[in-house]
């Protein structure tokens, strides 16, 4: 076991290394964004009057546009880049969830979660082909493994934020940290170098086309 840690640490110096350590960073934030309307709920459902059934509604309506947001950006990220998908999909979901914390009606709090729940999945394919095309044949599996590690800690992370906020402050205030997330996606993303596997692919179809 130890002789297998010491070889994936040495397969994975450099380029698959600083790679597999952003998308966990912004995998671990995207997750602590989006767990805050968790933690909010039966305030929510407090000062809006409403029950459960209603913030089923919201948490199934966000469900079901992130099962169509999650191909498109998918595909998004194939024609344009790992890279500039990662950076978008992580700044504005997280100003998407900030904003919740000054909505007024239920509705646009609503609206805000389920586009903003949208986007951060996109960091799904995102990350995961990321990861993966970078890693050493070998350990693919592991590395796409250790990368889910983000969605326990985002939440984990979340946890330590959003007790002492609601207790002193109230609900909204608890999603102003999300606001913290955008700039730190930006130096993600200045962090991140674009996926070799793209450049190449696009290198090749660049060459193609002009060569027809």
């Amino acid at each position: 076991m130890i002789e297998e840690t010491r070889q994936l640490l040495a397969a994975m110096r450099g380029y698959p290394a600083r790679v597999f350590m952003v998308c966990l960073a912004g995998w671990i934030l995207t997750n602590m964004d989006q767990s805050f309307f968790g933690y909010a709920v039966p305030s929510i459902m407090q000062e809006f009057n409403v029950g459960l059934p209603v913030i089923g509604n919201i948490l199934s309506a966000a469900f079901i546009l992130a099962t169509v947001s999650v191909v498109v950006i998918g595909v998004l990220a194939d024609r344009y880049g790992r890279r500039v998908m990662f950076v978008a999909c992580l700044a504005i979901s997280a100003l998407l969830v900030g904003l919740q914390g000054f909505v007024t009606s239920l509705w646009l709090l609503a609206l805000l979660r389920c586009f903003a729940f949208a986007l951060s999945t996109g960091l799904v394919p995102i990350t995961n082909a990321f990861v993966i095309e970078a890693a050493p044949d070998r350990y693919r599996g592991v590395v796409s493994g250790l990368l889910q590690c983000g969605y326990p800690l985002g939440w984990f992370l979340a946890s330590l934020l959003a007790t002492p906020l609601i207790a002193h402050h109230g609900w909204r205030y608890m999603f102003l940290p999300a606001l913290a997330v955008i700039p730190l996606a930006l130096l993600l993303g200045r962090m991140l170098p674009e996926s070799r596997r793209f450049q190449a692919g696009r290198a090749a179809a660049d060459a193609s086309a002009r060569a027809a």
